[in-house]
C-alpha cells in the first residue's frame, strides 16, 4: 500500500469540479439512432454481438461474452457484485426497468493479453424510478469504463465504474445547466498492438512523483500539453502548470493511500485499475474534515512521444461525495 497525497487530491477536486466543467462544454442531447456502434473496429465479434443484444433486451444473447463463473464488481463503497451469468442478467435487468431503451455506444476499446478495457456511454429514456427519483421521461446518460479480465475469449472478471451523480444531475436539474451526455464518435477506435513496457514504468513512476511532490520528475514524464479529464465527463485541466498549481495549493487537504491493482498497456496507452483510501483533513465546502473514504476507479493515460498527453481518470463521484459529506447533507438518494 503507497501513500499519494496529491493523487488524491487530484481525484477529489476532480470530482467536485466535474458538472460545473461538462455544463460549460455542454451539447445538446437528444436521441441517438444508432442503438450501438458497430462491427469490425472491435477486438471480438463476441463483444459487440452482446452489446448489440443487450439493446434488443436480449439479455441471454448478452451475457454470452461472460464465463459461467464471471464476477463483476461495480465501482461503490459497498463493493456490490454480481456473480454468473444469471447475477450479470440480475444487473442489466435492473438496468433496463428504469431505462427500457437503454443502449451502450462503444468509444474506444484497449486489448492486450488477458485483458480489454472498455470505455463506453450508457444511455437512456428516465422511464422507472432510479436513484429514488420518480421517472422524468429525460434522456441521460454517462461514460463508463470496465476494466475486464479474459480467459477463453470470455470475461471472467469484470469491474465497471460510472459516475451516476451525473445522471442524478440530469434527471432534477434544468436541462440548460445538467452535464451533458457524452459524445460518441461515429467508428469506436481500437488498439490491439502491445503498449511499450516504458510506458507502464513512466505510469508507476508518475504515482511515486507524487507521492514524494516531487514536481520536477512529474515535469519529465508528463507533456506541458497535457489534458486531465474528469470521469470522461469533461475536460477539467490543461497544461502541466494549471495541473501542478491545483495540486500544489490542496495537497495538504487529504492523506490516504493509492494502491495500483492491475495495469495493461496497449497501443500508446496505459490502463490501471486502483483503489484508494483516505481521510479529509480540513473542511472543503459541503465536505467535512475527518470524514474518511474508500472507492476504486480506472485510469486511462494516453502517450505521445514517450510523456503523459492525456489522463482520463473514472471515478464514481456520487459515492464520493457522500462519504465525505454529513448524512444530512448529502444530495445522494441510495437505490431501493
Amino acid at each position: 500500500m503507497l501513500i499519494f497525497r496529491p493523487l488524491l487530491i487530484c481525484c477529489l477536486f476532480l470530482s467536485l469540479a466535474a458538472c460545473e466543467q461538462a455544463t460549460r462544454d455542454r451539447q445538446k442531447p437528444g436521441p441517438k439512432p444508432v442503438l450501438s456502434t458497430a462491427s469490425r473496429d472491435l477486438p471480438k465479434p463476441l463483444m459487440q454481438s452482446a452489446l448489440d443484444s443487450l439493446c434488443a433486451v436480449d439479455l441471454d444473447g448478452a451475457t454470452q461474452i461472460f464465463s459461467e463463473d464471471c464476477i463483476c464488481e461495480l465501482s461503490s463503497r459497498d463493493t456490490k457484485t454480481f456473480v454468473g451469468r444469471k447475477g450479470q442478467k440480475t444487473l442489466w435487468s435492473r438496468l433496463q426497468m428504469a431505462f427500457p431503451d437503454a443502449h451502450i455506444q462503444t468509444k474506444q476499446v484497449l486489448e492486450s493479453s488477458g485483458f480489454w478495457v472498455l470505455e463506453a456511454v450508457i444511455s437512456g429514456t428516465h422511464q422507472g424510478t432510479f436513484l429514488g427519483q420518480a421517472p422524468t421521461q429525460r434522456l441521460v446518460g454517462c461514460q463508463i469504463a470496465v476494466f475486464c479480465w479474459i480467459e477463453d475469449q470470455k470475461i471472467k472478471r469484470a469491474f465497471v465504474v460510472g459516475n451516476p451523480d451525473t445522471v442524478l444531475r440530469q434527471m432534477t436539474m434544468d436541462p440548460a445547466k445538467a452535464p451533458a451526455i457524452p459524445e460518441v464518435p461515429e467508428h469506436p477506435v481500437l488498439y490491439s498492438t502491445p503498449g511499450a513496457p516504458d510506458n507502464a514504468k513512466a505510469v508507476k513512476d508518475f504515482f511515486k512523483a507524487f507521492e514524494k511532490g516531487d514536481w520536477e520528475r512529474m515535469g519529465q514524464l508528463v507533456s506541458p500539453k497535457i489534458v486531465v479529464w474528469s470521469f470522461g465527463d469533461g475536460q477539467q485541466y490543461a497544461g502541466f502548470k494549471r495541473l501542478q498549481s491545483t495540486l500544489s495549493k490542496e495537497q495538504e487537504a487529504l492523506e490516504g493511500h493509492v494502491e495500483v491493482l492491475q495495469t495493461m498497456a496497449a497501443g500508446p496507452y496505459v490502463a490501471i485499475l486502483v483503489e484508494v483510501k483516505g481521510k479529509l483533513l480540513k473542511n472543503l465546502g459541503p465536505l467535512r474534515a475527518g470524514k474518511s473514504f474508500f472507492e476504486k476507479g480506472v485510469d486511462v493515460f494516453r502517450f505521445e512521444r514517450g510523456k503523459i498527453i492525456e489522463w482520463r481518470n473514472y471515478r464514481n463521484q456520487a459515492d464520493l461525495i457522500a462519504q465525505l459529506t454529513e448524512p444530512a447533507e448529502s444530495t445522494i438518494i441510495k437505490p431501493e
